[in-house]
């Protein structure tokens, strides 16, 4: 008997093997990988750096662990998501002082018309 099964432990967190995913749960797979592709775009837009890359380093620890690492397609989005990782999407607001020097300038070429 001992021959014809074998139980193993798919790893110590418990989550199953890319292999062993049902077709349902290979489209969630795919579909909340589109939502964390989706809010970091938001965040991006958003200007909030941090949040852009905690999904951008979702995505791509999905893409490294669900999906098949030699097709070309997923190598090719790997390496754009590990880009991505490397942008600085943080932007720098001007001064106060900035600010104000623009104000007068307007004032400036304002009153001389």
């Amino acid at each position: 008997m001992r021959q014809l099964v074998r139980i193993e432990r798919i790893d110590s967190v418990g989550h199953a093997d890319p292999a062993l995913l049902s077709p349902s749960q290979s489209f969630f797979l795919r579909e909340n990988l589109k939502l964390r592709l989706v809010n970091a775009r938001l965040g991006l837009l958003a200007r909030d750096g941090r949040g852009f890359h905690e999904d951008i380093g979702q995505a791509t620890r999905w893409l490294d662990r669900y999906f098949d690492g030699g097709a070309k397609a997923v190598q090719s989005s790997a390496n754009v998501l590990k880009g991505l990782q490397k942008v600085d999407v943080g932007v720098e607001a001007p001064g106060l002082n900035e600010t104000l020097d623009a104000v007068r300038n307007f004032k400036l070429a304002r009153d001389k018309k």
